[in-house]
């Protein structure tokens, strides 16, 4: 009988827009003539017809990219043949689509109830540092995030950020934070083995945007190279000590992996006149 293993696919406006198990090997792409078990958008050319693969080898979860434009894990990019092992739960992009996977391996004996998590959530590692900028374009502040959340404030007409130690519960702290009489617009936050943006009131997401797109969501998935934007404060998500582009074209600025020679991944701009993006190991 073959293994199953869950898949989910976040947009890059952080909706989510397939989820359910399939058996391996699964083939993911746009279709269209090419038959494939995870269906992205038809409408996108840059995603191949059969863009990425998903297989068992020696026990071990592999992706393999099989597409023009080429595959993201952990910041690396595949190029078509190329390979990449998977952790049983995992993630990958596929030009701006996150695909989150979940192998599950046989059930343990059932072990001692867990006491209730310390708070904070010790033994976090930083996924990316949240990259802070004023309307003029300068680090204000960083904030690594896994072991600490980053909460943005309203105060007044300005809007000021906290660092605090993350929380299993984003939601409880903010409600904490408006028990205290705070304005919590958003924070951003660990959320299982990725990261979550999660907005402090329904009026945020009026004003409130990520890689350019508002949605009502209240949670939305993150990933490293995302830029979130509101009223004129930027936040962008870096990974220390790996380079980053910044797309020229005004209409865009959204981060880019720093590959100066190619064209952005939002808008299709060259990057050869880019800004690079780097942040220093702690």
């Amino acid at each position: 009988m073959p293994e199953h293993i869950e898949i989910s696919v976040t947009a890059p406006d952080g909706s989510r827009i397939a989820h359910g198990k399939f058996p391996l090997p699964v083939k993911i792409g746009r279709g269209g003539g090419e038959p494939v078990q995870v269906k992205l958008p038809e409408n996108n050319a840059s995603i191949s017809r059969f863009h990425a693969q998903l297989s068992i080898e020696n026990g071990r979860l592999m992706v393999e990219d099989r597409s023009s434009n080429g595959t993201v894990h952990a910041g690396q990019r595949l190029n078509k043949g190329q390979k990449a092992v998977l952790a049983d739960v995992d993630s990958f992009d596929i030009v701006g689509f996150r695909i989150a996977v979940h192998r599950q391996q046989p059930a343990a004996p059932p072990a001692p109830k867990p006491a209730a998590p310390a708070r904070p959530l010790p033994n976090i590692e930083t996924l990316f540092d949240a990259t802070i900028l004023d309307r003029a374009n300068r680090i204000v502040e960083r904030v690594p995030i896994g072991p600490l959340t980053a909460i943005c404030i309203r105060r007044g007409n300005s809007l000021r950020f906290e660092a605090v130690p993350t929380e299993p519960d984003a939601e409880a702290l903010l409600a904490r934070y408006r028990q205290d009489g705070k304005d919590p617009v958003y924070a951003i936050t660990v959320f299982g083995h990725g990261a979550q943006l999660v907005l402090g009131s329904p009026q945020a997401a009026a004003v409130l945007s990520l890689n350019r797109i508002t949605s009502p969501a209240q949670q939305r998935d993150l990933r490293p190279l995302d830029v979130i934007e509101i009223e004129g404060t930027r936040v962008e998500l870096l990974i220390a000590g790996k380079k980053a582009i910044r797309c020229v074209n005004a209409r865009c600025g959204l981060l880019n992996e720093h590959f100066p020679d190619v064209t952005c991944r939002w808008c299709g701009f060259r990057l050869t006149e880019g800004t690079t993006r780097l942040v220093t190991r702690r």
